[in-house]
């Protein structure tokens, strides 16, 4: 399940919402977002393979399995 949507069970009204702590971005924020993803897209070989094994941990972490 999305952590980021909270199923409404109500028998009347059976509907999905977005959380309400959660904001749409920003034109800026969406700006440095894809900044952010794009710089992790352009390193070398050494900062790939630590992002890869950094993903993985956190995958562990979460308890999410490929």
């Amino acid at each position: 399940m999305n952590p980021q949507l909270i199923k409404q069970n109500n028998p009347e009204v059976n509907q999905t919402e977005t959380h309400p702590s959660l904001k749409p971005a920003t034109p800026e924020q969406l700006k440095n977002i894809i900044e952010m993803l794009d710089s992790w897209c352009n390193v070398s070989e050494e900062e790939a393979q630590e992002q890869k094994e950094t993903l993985q941990y956190l995958m562990k972490a979460l308890e999410i399995t490929e």
